[in-house]
């Protein structure tokens, strides 16, 4: 059994002007508060583990129990259970589960953005054709059970994609039981509140 400790590779540390010294956890999805001496303990330990040892044990407890450290058998078992959730999702054939990125563009430069250096692109009217087809396809054979999550990019840049999707797939008489959407929220004005009801 590997108990050897390490960084959650997927955290992030960063200072807010407005909150201070801040960690985020991609293993779990949480946000930390951070005082600066443990911030920097933590920046050092991305670089050599070891100084961790500076850190008295309640605190050590506590980063383990929101999985800032873990072992390489606990890093192991969230990534098996992350690709069976995303395998078993792909190929149930009870639901129609589509994450569709209308636009890889971005107005954002987050700095642990996993994208970085991909090409701008926005979905073509071909694309969004042979897409929509194979919805209505897969639609008869799943009883229109069908879940759309909008990616990107920012969605939000290409609502136009998403309304195309929307009529069409109505036009059809196939209504999505579930709409989802990954977005910064800079674009959450009045307009896009309307079609995100819409949707």
């Amino acid at each position: 059994m590997n108990t050897k400790k390490e960084l959650s590779p997927y955290l992030y540390l960063f200072e807010s002007n407005q909150f201070g010294y801040l960690a985020y956890n991609g293993l779990n999805n949480s946000f930390m508060k951070l005082n600066k001496n443990l911030y920097i303990v933590l920046e050092k330990a991305k670089q050599v583990i070891r100084s961790l040892d500076e850190l008295d044990n309640e605190t050590m407890s506590i980063l383990e129990e929101k999985k800032v450290i873990i072992t390489s058998q606990e890093l192991e078992f969230y990534k098996n259970q992350k690709r069976f959730l995303y395998t078993a999702d792909r190929f149930q054939h009870f639901h129609l589960n589509l994450t569709i990125a209308p636009t890889t563009a971005c107005n954002f430069s987050c700095p642990y953005c996993f994208e970085k250096g991909v090409d701008v692109k926005t979905m073509t009217e071909e694309t969004m054709k042979k897409t929509v087809s194979f919805i209505i396809d897969r639609a008869a054979i799943t009883n229109n059970r069908v879940k759309i999550e909008w990616y990107g990019g920012e969605p939000l840049l290409a609502t136009d994609v998403m309304l195309f999707f929307f009529d069409e797939l109505n036009n059809a008489g196939i209504e999505a039981n579930h709409y989802g959407i990954t977005t910064n929220g800079y674009f959450l004005d009045e307009k896009n509140i309307d079609i995100l009801t819409k949707l």
